[in-house]
């Protein structure tokens, strides 16, 4: 197992998969007593044979190069990943000076990643998610970060 394998199973335990939306967090204010399946669980489970499950054409693998952007500028980011299944791994690096390995989970076109900064403030961990376009060409969405939410779009 290795030393991120305990973030995967975090971020995979705390992303629900419901109406199309990602929504992360393990507590809810909903006090309905519905439960809704975790990534992996959804991830587990067969679609409908007549559907093409956009996870099964998209690959997060490769190449990411796109911004980040904040109501202080944007940076330029790059983000190596391999994909495996439902989950990916990788690095992160923009020319702020942060960098850091990156964790996630992809289902149905959702994506949900953190990064564990090693450089510009090592140890922190920021949260992205966001959604793949349908072609598997575009990444964009929200990362949230200890200043505050910034806008991710990339492309690879």
């Amino acid at each position: 197992m290795n030393n991120n394998m305990w973030l995967r199973l975090l971020v995979a335990g705390c992303i629900s998969v419901g109406s199309g939306m990602i929504i992360t967090g393990c507590e809810s204010d909903d006090d309905s007593s519905t439960e809704t399946p975790d990534a992996t669980e959804e991830a587990s489970t067969e679609g409908d044979d007549d559907s093409e499950d956009q996870d099964i054409t998209s690959d997060m693998s490769g190449t990411w190069n796109g911004t980040r952007s904040s109501s202080g500028g944007s940076t330029s980011i790059q983000m190596s990943l391999n994909h495996n299944d439902r989950f990916f791994e990788g690095e992160y690096r923009d020319n702020s000076g942060f960098e850091g390995d990156i964790d996630g989970v992809f289902n149905e076109g959702n994506v949900a990643f953190a990064v564990i900064l090693t450089a510009g403030d090592p140890g922190t961990i920021w949260q992205f998610n966001g959604g793949l376009s349908e072609d598997g060409t575009i990444l964009s969405g929200t990362m949230t970060t200890p200043s505050g939410d910034d806008a991710i779009t990339a492309t690879k």
